[in-house]
């Protein structure tokens, strides 16, 4: 991997643990769960970048819906990580109830060529998801008690 690869992956790294404080959770990427057979990297490394982003993203859902963000939407479960990050945002979006769709087409419509912009409209997806969930969940419990 290159410098500019590397960069990315401190990037996708520090977006674990900012997650992992906000959700005062601990996650441990586990590597060895990604197929590298299919999703072996091209000569610029996007794919590779991807699907570490991919799997950032799915384990961090995951944290908070697990029921839905579950093993059968693993960024593994998929021939390329195209087809795992459209599924992982198509999901995102419904947990939030689709408010922020327009930001979701706009990454949908560039997934190919994801620039660090559409990396950090993704994370702050998810950010904003787990500090929504923790409001979700008070709400849960006081209709219940």
């Amino acid at each position: 991997m290159g410098d500019m690869e590397k960069q990315y992956m401190i990037h996708i790294k520090e977006f674990i643990q900012t997650f992992c404080f906000a959700k005062n959770v601990e996650i441990i990427m586990d590597e060895s769960n990604l197929k590298t057979n299919v999703k072996t990297h091209k000569e610029n490394n996007c794919k590779v970048i991807n699907i570490y982003s991919c799997y950032a993203i799915w384990l961090c859902m995951n944290e908070i819906y697990p029921s839905w963000f579950d093993i059968s939407i693993h960024p593994a479960q998929f021939e390329t990580e195209i087809d795992a990050y459209e599924c992982l945002l198509k999901y995102l979006n419904e947990y939030h109830e689709k408010k922020y769709e327009k930001i979701t087409k706009q990454i949908l419509d560039k997934l190919s060529a994801l620039t660090i912009n559409e990396f950090i409209d993704i994370y702050s997806l998810v950010i904003l998801a787990a500090l929504v969930s923790d409001d979700k969940q008070k709400h849960i419990n006081n209709i219940l008690s």
